[in-house]
Protein backbone atom coordinates (compact mmCIF):
# COMPACT_ATOMS: atom_id res chain seq x y z
CA UNK A 1 0.00 0.00 0.00
CA UNK A 2 1.51 3.36 -1.11
CA UNK A 3 1.44 5.56 1.81
CA UNK A 4 2.48 8.80 -1.05
CA UNK A 5 2.00 9.74 -4.30
CA UNK A 6 5.46 10.42 -4.78
CA UNK A 7 7.82 7.16 -5.66
CA UNK A 8 10.55 8.89 -4.11
CA UNK A 9 8.54 10.47 -1.09
CA UNK A 10 7.65 6.52 -0.93
CA UNK A 11 10.87 5.07 -0.97
CA UNK A 12 11.85 7.27 1.61
CA UNK A 13 9.06 5.79 3.64
CA UNK A 14 9.47 2.19 3.07
CA UNK A 15 12.95 3.28 3.85
CA UNK A 16 12.26 4.32 7.32
CA UNK A 17 10.34 1.39 7.99
CA UNK A 18 12.84 -0.83 7.59
CA UNK A 19 15.53 1.21 9.58
CA UNK A 20 12.79 1.19 12.85
CA UNK A 21 12.03 -2.31 11.89
CA UNK A 22 16.42 -2.77 12.41
CA UNK A 23 16.75 -0.58 15.54
CA UNK A 24 14.20 -2.41 16.83
CA UNK A 25 15.91 -5.39 16.01
CA UNK A 26 19.18 -4.43 17.20
CA UNK A 27 17.60 -2.76 21.11
CA UNK A 28 16.47 -6.32 21.35
CA UNK A 29 19.75 -7.75 21.11
CA UNK A 30 21.04 -5.27 23.73
CA UNK A 31 18.30 -6.47 26.62
CA UNK A 32 19.66 -7.93 29.80
CA UNK A 33 17.63 -10.82 30.48
CA UNK A 34 15.61 -9.27 33.26
CA UNK A 35 14.17 -6.43 30.20
CA UNK A 36 13.44 -9.81 28.26
CA UNK A 37 11.26 -10.93 30.90
CA UNK A 38 9.70 -7.65 31.62
CA UNK A 39 9.30 -7.57 27.35
CA UNK A 40 8.14 -11.09 27.37
CA UNK A 41 5.33 -10.45 30.17
CA UNK A 42 4.20 -7.22 28.45
CA UNK A 43 4.04 -8.60 25.01
CA UNK A 44 2.10 -11.55 27.07
CA UNK A 45 -0.64 -8.90 28.46
CA UNK A 46 -0.95 -7.70 24.52
CA UNK A 47 -1.81 -10.29 23.48
CA UNK A 48 -4.23 -11.29 25.50
CA UNK A 49 -6.60 -8.28 26.22
CA UNK A 50 -7.92 -9.83 29.09
CA UNK A 51 -5.31 -9.63 30.85
CA UNK A 52 -4.98 -5.41 30.68
CA UNK A 53 -7.49 -4.73 33.26
CA UNK A 54 -8.30 -7.77 35.89
CA UNK A 55 -10.44 -7.77 39.22
CA UNK A 56 -8.59 -10.72 41.71
CA UNK A 57 -8.83 -11.35 45.39
CA UNK A 58 -5.69 -10.27 47.02
CA UNK A 59 -4.39 -13.51 47.41
CA UNK A 60 -2.14 -14.43 44.35
CA UNK A 61 -1.04 -10.57 45.11
CA UNK A 62 0.46 -11.03 48.13
CA UNK A 63 2.14 -14.40 46.69
CA UNK A 64 3.70 -12.45 44.16
CA UNK A 65 5.01 -9.62 46.51
CA UNK A 66 6.03 -11.92 48.83
CA UNK A 67 8.39 -14.13 46.52
CA UNK A 68 9.75 -11.49 45.33
CA UNK A 69 8.86 -11.15 41.57
CA UNK A 70 10.99 -8.50 39.72
CA UNK A 71 7.92 -7.86 37.48
CA UNK A 72 6.44 -6.65 40.37
CA UNK A 73 7.76 -3.40 40.76
CA UNK A 74 4.36 -1.22 42.11
CA UNK A 75 0.86 -1.43 42.28
CA UNK A 76 -1.84 1.10 40.95
CA UNK A 77 -5.76 1.03 42.63
CA UNK A 78 -7.82 3.63 41.43
CA UNK A 79 -8.96 4.31 45.26
CA UNK A 80 -7.49 3.53 48.37
CA UNK A 81 -10.46 2.18 49.87
CA UNK A 82 -9.64 -1.21 47.36
CA UNK A 83 -6.56 -1.96 48.44
CA UNK A 84 -6.83 -4.61 50.91
CA UNK A 85 -4.89 -4.36 54.13
CA UNK A 86 -3.49 -7.72 53.82
CA UNK A 87 -2.14 -6.74 50.56
CA UNK A 88 -0.59 -3.17 52.33
CA UNK A 89 0.76 -4.92 54.78
CA UNK A 90 2.71 -7.55 52.38
CA UNK A 91 3.66 -4.95 50.37
CA UNK A 92 5.22 -2.37 53.20
CA UNK A 93 7.24 -5.62 54.32
CA UNK A 94 9.05 -5.84 50.70
CA UNK A 95 9.07 -1.78 50.11
CA UNK A 96 6.76 -2.16 47.14
CA UNK A 97 5.23 1.29 46.37
CA UNK A 98 1.83 1.38 46.14
CA UNK A 99 -0.25 4.28 44.51
CA UNK A 100 -3.67 4.56 45.49
CA UNK A 101 -4.78 7.92 44.73
CA UNK A 102 -7.32 8.76 41.88
CA UNK A 103 -6.39 8.32 38.56
CA UNK A 104 -5.41 11.78 36.82
CA UNK A 105 -6.56 12.51 33.43
CA UNK A 106 -3.26 14.44 32.91
CA UNK A 107 -0.43 11.47 31.97
CA UNK A 108 2.93 13.74 32.95
CA UNK A 109 1.36 13.98 36.67
CA UNK A 110 -0.26 10.23 36.56
CA UNK A 111 2.99 8.87 34.84
CA UNK A 112 4.84 9.82 37.86
CA UNK A 113 3.52 7.11 39.79
CA UNK A 114 6.09 4.27 37.79
CA UNK A 115 8.79 6.99 37.50
CA UNK A 116 11.96 5.44 39.35
CA UNK A 117 14.59 7.88 40.20
CA UNK A 118 17.74 7.85 41.35
CA UNK A 119 20.88 10.48 42.27
CA UNK A 120 24.21 9.18 42.98
CA UNK A 121 26.50 11.93 44.59
CA UNK A 122 30.50 11.52 45.61
CA UNK A 123 31.61 15.04 47.34
CA UNK A 124 34.04 16.18 49.66
CA UNK A 125 32.61 18.99 51.67
CA UNK A 126 34.56 21.64 53.62
CA UNK A 127 32.70 20.96 56.93
CA UNK A 128 31.29 17.62 56.41
CA UNK A 129 32.26 14.48 58.00
CA UNK A 130 33.84 11.88 55.57
CA UNK A 131 32.46 9.10 56.88
CA UNK A 132 33.97 5.55 55.04
CA UNK A 133 36.61 7.77 53.31
CA UNK A 134 38.18 9.99 56.01
CA UNK A 135 40.65 7.16 55.99
CA UNK A 136 41.82 7.74 52.51
CA UNK A 137 45.52 8.37 51.91
CA UNK A 138 45.89 12.19 50.57
CA UNK A 139 48.09 14.35 49.19
CA UNK A 140 49.12 17.33 51.04
CA UNK A 141 47.71 20.83 50.51
CA UNK A 142 50.34 23.55 49.59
Amino acid sequence: MALADDPAEQALIERAVRLARDLQHSAVALQTPQEQRQQAELDRMIQLPRDKATRSSARPWIERVEAGNDLVRGLRFADAERVAPTLAAAAARVGLYIAADSVLGIGRIELLHYLREQSLCIDYHRYGNLGMRAEEVRSSVG
